[in-house]
């Protein structure tokens, strides 16, 4: 049965968003995945967030902060403003900040924001003093600080207590309740369709009246809505369909980079990846530069590491894979997968060298580095089966809980590597962490003794070694930065991208329509 709320207001200023994605969950403490953040977070407000320049900022809901240090501990005193209210007109107060951080690390919640919660430091202690005065006290390590805290979602102790499944609160009947700048308006999972409404009553009410997404089936048939009319923007448009597109007047192609990398990632604790040879040999038969042309169509770069080469966190002398189809054979060949007569490589007891890669279902650019990656990986001789499946189930049935072979995904690490101790140490374990099993002691020192990377003093040579480790053992093959590409009208007003790690809905407040005679 289709799942479908609605409430009713008349619209004036609309934005039809076209897109290829769905939300994977209304639960914002259990979402992990761009495309459905892009919605959440327009309901909810953050204690610390990204600015339109990339950098990280206290979120609006934060009236002021006072931040201490003494004796190595970390301290925050952050008052909320004093006009916060949930959508159901309650105040927000410090209690529903301190319930959801304790929600978060909570290890039998299961939430994927638990790693990044936990990468602010050790024995974190969140308190309420007084209504609207949260009190953060914590020992640093690992780098990240109080910039863990980004993009995590305050919400409303008095329902959200009842959140239990990936589908709540909407599987209950009840729409989602945050105190952003937008609230909750329809959804219809069978269409792939999610409307939000302005909030009126927010300190900063958002000029446009309402945002509707809809899923569409691929980039072509999402841009082929905007140069119909039907919709106003096309996002996260495939960026090979670039150079194809025929804008008519009224309509511009806007080409940026946020940062993200697509990487194929490795279970190093299953099977043949156990071998770093192994590991090894499959990113030397990967040609990064023909994924870039083929998929892309030339909008994007080879990765050499997670973090953009703009960032000053990239390590730009970091161990790169060299295409190399002969070595990655010879290689195998000593690792003991070895060619048969048939092309396919044998190990021990004539096992077959065959492994299956995850990704998601409907992501056209993953979908297709997937496939080119399975038939450069059968030049060498090693089977790949392509198993695309929705993002929910991807990373809450087989990502986090390490049941995989290979995983092809995409990483935005923000305007800092805070993600580090979250994807690398080796006590990252199960849940959103460590997703690739990956343990190197040298690594985890590093971690541990990370200042904050906000500091004065930022410790760009701990984290450009950190990158050099991980590219030797290879828990994964970092293939491509790709251009970001929306497709919209000119009637469209959006806010300027100014920095690497931006990300356009995150001004969805500051989002305009030109009226009907300015745009001829």
């Amino acid at each position: 049965m289709t799942r479908q709320l609605r409430v009713a207001r008349t619209t004036t200023k609309l934005v039809r968003v076209a897109r290829t994605t769905d939300v994977a969950t209304f639960n914002p403490l259990l979402y992990n995945d761009l495309g459905t953040g892009e919605v959440l977070n327009r309901l909810y407000s953050h204690l610390v967030v990204t600015d339109s320049a990339g950098r990280y900022t206290f979120g609006a809901i934060v009236a002021e902060a006072h931040p201490t240090s003494s004796t190595g501990r970390a301290r925050y005193r952050l008052r909320l403003r004093d006009d916060a209210r949930w959508h159901d007109g309650r105040a927000v107060t410090a209690a529903d900040v301190e319930f959801t951080i304790s929600r978060i690390l909570d290890p039998a919640f299961g939430s994927p924001r638990r790693p990044e919660l936990m990468a602010i430091g050790h024995d974190l202690a969140v308190s309420a003093d007084g209504p609207r005065t949260v009190r953060i006290e914590f020992r640093p390590t690992g780098g990240a600080g109080i910039r863990a805290l980004a993009w995590l979602p305050v919400l409303p102790a008095h329902l959200a207590a009842s959140y239990t499944d990936q589908a709540a609160p909407v599987a209950e009947g009840h729409a989602p309740v945050g105190s952003g700048e937008f609230r909750f308006g329809s959804y219809d999972a069978a269409e792939g369709t999610v409307t939000l409404r302005a909030n009126p009553a927010h300190w900063t009410p958002p000029r446009l009246d309402t945002v509707h997404w809809r899923r569409f089936p691929d980039s072509a048939a999402a841009v082929g809505s905007v140069l119909r009319g039907d919709s106003d923007i096309a996002t996260s448009v495939r960026p090979s369909l670039a150079a194809l597109i025929d804008a008519p007047p009224g309509v511009r192609v806007h080409t940026s980079s946020d940062g993200s990398c697509t990487y194929l990632g490795y279970n190093t604790l299953c099977g043949p990846l156990r071998d770093r040879d192994v590991r090894t040999a499959l990113a030397s038969a990967i040609d990064r530069r023909r994924l870039v042309d083929a998929v892309l169509g030339g909008h994007g770069i080879p990765a050499r590491t997670l973090i953009h080469p703009r960032s000053e966190w990239h390590c730009a002398d970091a161990v790169d894979p060299r295409y190399d189809v002969r070595a990655a054979d010879e290689a195998l060949d000593r690792a003991g997968w070895r060619r048969a007569a048939s092309g396919t490589r044998t190990g021990p007891g004539g096992k077959v060298l065959s492994l299956s890669l995850l990704t998601v279902r409907g992501d056209e650019v993953k979908l297709d580095t997937a496939r080119l990656i399975a038939r450069q990986l059968a030049e060498a001789g090693v089977g790949i089966r392509v198993e695309p499946t929705t993002m929910a189930e991807l990373l809450n049935g087989h990502v986090y809980p390490r049941r995989y072979e290979m995983v092809l995904l995409a990483l935005n690490p923000g305007p800092s590597p805070s993600f580090l101790r979250a994807f690398y140490h080796s006590s990252g374990g199960n849940g959103g962490g460590n997703r690739f099993g990956y343990a190197n002691r040298a690594v985890d020192d590093l971690i541990d003794a990370l200042p904050p990377l906000d500091a004065p003093d930022p410790a760009h040579g701990a984290v450009w070694e950190i990158q050099r480790l991980v590219a030797k053992d290879v828990p994964h093959v970092p293939l491509f930065h790709p251009d970001v590409v929306d497709v919209a009208s000119s009637r469209l007003v959006l806010p300027r991208l100014q920095g690497l790690a931006t990300n356009r809905f995150s001004d969805l407040h500051r989002w305009d329509v030109k009226a009907p005679d300015a745009t001829r």
